[in-house]
């Protein structure tokens, strides 16, 4: 199984928003068939205001094919999730479960 995570650094109080808003697109993408299993994640200590996602696939093939075909439902998502909510900093990585 492989894990992507990714670690979003969100505008200060923008937080809230930033879960109901990737919630809504990855309950659209799930609903669609094209992922399984993810998890939204927010911060309790250490950096304040990030969101954390993590996708699950069963291989990196599945991963990279997910990523090749996404297209967001909300067609406000991208501009509202760079634009307002997103201060920039992504940190993406990808675990082996052993």
């Amino acid at each position: 199984m492989i894990v992507d995570r990714r670690t979003y650094d969100i505008r200060f109080g923008h937080h809230n928003r930033a879960v109901e808003l990737v919630k809504a697109e990855l309950a659209a993408a799930q609903e669609a068939g094209s992922l399984d299993t993810y998890r939204v994640y927010v911060s309790q200590f250490g950096h304040f205001s990030q969101v954390a996602v993590e996708f699950e696939f069963e291989t990196m093939a599945d991963q990279q094919a997910f990523w090749a075909g996404w297209q967001p439902k909300n067609p406000g998502f991208v501009d509202e999730w760079f634009d307002e909510l997103n201060r920039g900093e992504i940190d993406i990585s990808i675990w082996y479960l052993v």
